[in-house]
């Protein structure tokens, strides 16, 4: 079952729904260092727990 994941914005705040497909490809790879805001077009870092846990529910 593919599933979304659900990132909140660490300056905005607003949630930012990320397809399965790049969450797997992207945020897993130790070079992708974060996302940018849809909303604030801020950037948003992606730490190593936050990538651990996404391994885990993969």
């Amino acid at each position: 079952m593919e599933k979304d994941y659900l990132f909140f914005c660490n300056h905005c705040g607003l949630p930012q729904v990320i397809p399965n497909f790049i969450v797997k490809t992207y945020f897993l790879n130790r070079f992708v260092k974060g996302f940018y805001c849809k909303n604030c077009n801020d950037f948003n870092a992606i730490g190593n727990l936050t990538r651990e846990m996404i391994a885990r529910n993969l």
